[in-house]
C-alpha cells in the first residue's frame, strides 16, 4: 500500500498540474523586423485628429456615441462580463434554504376532528471540490472571452472612426465635384456660344455645334448623378452617427484637409501588441486552451460535499426545540457515456488549433494592411503629382487651341478635344486627391491601437 501511494500521489499531482498550467502562446508565424518604410510623425491614439479638421472631430465623436453597432459591442461586453462571474460562481458553495408547513386534518362519522402537523426550516450547502481545476479553467476561459470582447469593442470603434472619416471625405469629394461640374457647365455653355457664332460665320460646321452641345448635356447629366451620390452618402453618414437620414446636419467643407506627414508606423512586433483585433484573437486562443483544460478535467472523478440541517416539529410553537443535520461526501466518475467526454476533448483540441490559425491569419492580415497602405499612398502621391502636371498642360493647350481657332488656324474639333481632356483631368485630380486621403486613413486604421473616450467608458462600465 505504501508503494502504491508513492506511485499514485505523483500521478495525481501531474494530472492536476497538467490541467491547471496555461500554455505560453507565441505567434504561429515569423514576424519581420520592420516595415518597408516609415515616417517620423507621432500620431495620437485618436488618429483622426491628425487631420486638424474640427468638423471631422465632431462627426467622429457623434458616431462613437450614437452608432448602434458599436452599442451592440458594448452590450456583448456586458454579457461576457456577466458570464465570467457566472463561471466563477462554482468556486463558492451553493446555499439553499427552505420553509415547510403542513397541516393534516382527520375526522370520523361522529364529527370528531383531529389535526396533525409537520413544520420545518432547513438549510442545505453543497460544494464541488475543484480537484482537477475544471471550474478554475472554465472561469479563466470566460475571463479571456471578456478580454477578447473588450478588444472587439475597440476594434469596432477603430473601424467605425475610419469608416466615418472616409464617408465624410467622400462627401467633400462629391461637393467639390458638384462645384467643378457647375463651372464646367458654364464653360461648355460659353464654348457652345462660340461654336454657334462660328457656325453662323461659316467657320465651324453643324457637327462641331452638335458635339459641343453633347458635351454640355453630358456634364449636366453627371451633375445629376453626383448630386444623388452626395445625398446617399449623407444618409450613410447619418446612420453611422446614429441619427435618421432626414436629420443630416453636418457641415461639409469645400476642400480636402492637408494630409499630415507620414506617421511613424513602428515595428511589426509593436503592431501585434497594439492592434485590438490581434489581441482579441490571442485571447480567443487562451480561452480555447482553458476550455480544453476544463474538458480534460471533466473526464476525472468529481468530489462533492453537501451538508444540510434545520429545525423540525409537528407543532409550530415547538419548532426550534428539535433539530436535524446531515453531512454527505460523494465521488462520481464517468463509467460509460458513449465516448462523449473523450470526443469533447478532441473537439476542443481542434478548436484550439483553429483559434491559433486564426491568430496567425489575423497577424498576417494586419501586417499586409500596413504594407499595402504604405505602398498605395507612396505611389498615389506620385500619380497625383503627374495628374496635376498634366492638368496644367491641358489648361494651356485648351487656351492655345481656342486662340488658334479664333485666328482661323485650327478647326473647332481641336478645341473640343482639348476641352474634353482638360475637364476629364479636372475630375481625375479631385478623385486622386480623395484616394490619397483614403490610403492615409487606411494607414492610420492599420496601425491604430485602443483609444478611450468618456462615452466609451460609460458604455463599458454601465449595464447596471
Amino acid at each position: 500500500m505504501k508503494k502504491l501511494k508513492l506511485i499514485l500521489i505523483p500521478a495525481v499531482l501531474v494530472l492536476i498540474l497538467s490541467c491547471a498550467t496555461e500554455k505560453k502562446i507565441d505567434p504561429p508565424i515569423g514576424v519581420p523586423e520592420r516595415f518597408s518604410f516609415s515616417g517620423n510623425e507621432i500620431i495620437s491614439d485618436k488618429w483622426w485628429t491628425s487631420f486638424e479638421d474640427p468638423q471631422l472631430n465632431k462627426v467622429v465623436d457623434k458616431a462613437l456615441s450614437g452608432n448602434f453597432s458599436l452599442k451592440m459591442y458594448a452590450d456583448r461586453f456586458r454579457q461576457a462580463q456577466a458570464l465570467a462571474k457566472i463561471k466563477g460562481a462554482g468556486l463558492f458553495p451553493s446555499v439553499n434554504g427552505g420553509v415547510n408547513a403542513k397541516k393534516n386534518f382527520n375526522g370520523d362519522f361522529d364529527g370528531n376532528v383531529k389535526d396533525s402537523g409537520d413544520n420545518s426550516i432547513s438549510l442545505s450547502v453543497s460544494y464541488e471540490i475543484d480537484l482537477w481545476g475544471k471550474i478554475r479553467a472554465q472561469k479563466k476561459a470566460a475571463q479571456y472571452d471578456l478580454a477578447a470582447s473588450a478588444e472587439d469593442f475597440q476594434a469596432a470603434a477603430i473601424s467605425l472612426s475610419a469608416e466615418t472619416t472616409d464617408k465624410l471625405y467622400q462627401l467633400v469629394e462629391k461637393k467639390m465635384q458638384i462645384d467643378l461640374l457647375k463651372r464646367q457647365i458654364r464653360t461648355n455653355s460659353e464654348y457652345l456660344d462660340l461654336a454657334n457664332v462660328s457656325f453662323a460665320g461659316g467657320i465651324s460646321s453643324a457637327a462641331d455645334v452638335m458635339q459641343q452641345k453633347q458635351m454640355l448635356i453630358q456634364v449636366k447629366g453627371e451633375l445629376e448623378q453626383v448630386t444623388a451620390q452626395k445625398k446617399v452618402l449623407e444618409n450613410s453618414l447619418s446612420v453611422l452617427a446614429g441619427i435618421p437620414p432626414q436629420s443630416f446636419a453636418f457641415e461639409i467643407s469645400d476642400e480636402f484637409p492637408v494630409i499630415p506627414d507620414l506617421p511613424d508606423v513602428g515595428l511589426p512586433a509593436g503592431i501585434i501588441k497594439k492592434r485590438p483585433d490581434i489581441k482579441s484573437a490571442f485571447f480567443a486562443v487562451k480561452s480555447a486552451d482553458r476550455t480544453l483544460a476544463a474538458a480534460i478535467a471533466d473526464r476525472y472523478p468529481q468530489l462533492t460535499l453537501s451538508a444540510g440541517g434545520g429545525f423540525g416539529s409537528a407543532n409550530i410553537t415547538s419548532l426550534f426545540t428539535g433539530w436535524f443535520t446531515n453531512l454527505i461526501a460523494g465521488i462520481t466518475a464517468p463509467i460509460f457515456n458513449g465516448m462523449e467526454k473523450k470526443n469533447k476533448v478532441l473537439q476542443n483540441k481542434a478548436v484550439v488549433a483553429e483559434k491559433l490559425n486564426h491568430y496567425g491569419k489575423t497577424i498576417l492580415t494586419a501586417l499586409k494592411e500596413v504594407e499595402d497602405a504604405l505602398i498605395q499612398e507612396n505611389k498615389q502621391r506620385s500619380y497625383f503629382d503627374h495628374l496635376e502636371k498634366q492638368l496644367a498642360i491641358a489648361v494651356n493647350v485648351t487656351d492655345l487651341r481656342r486662340t488658334e481657332f479664333v485666328a482661323g488656324n485650327k478647326g473647332y474639333s481641336a478645341v473640343l478635344e482639348a476641352l474634353k481632356s482638360e475637364q476629364s483631368l479636372e475630375k481625375s485630380v479631385i478623385s486622386a486627391k480623395r484616394d490619397l486621403i483614403k490610403y492615409r486613413i487606411d494607414l492610420y486604421k492599420s496601425i491604430a491601437g485602443s483609444f478611450e473616450t468618456e462615452k466609451d467608458n460609460q458604455k463599458m462600465e454601465s449595464g447596471k
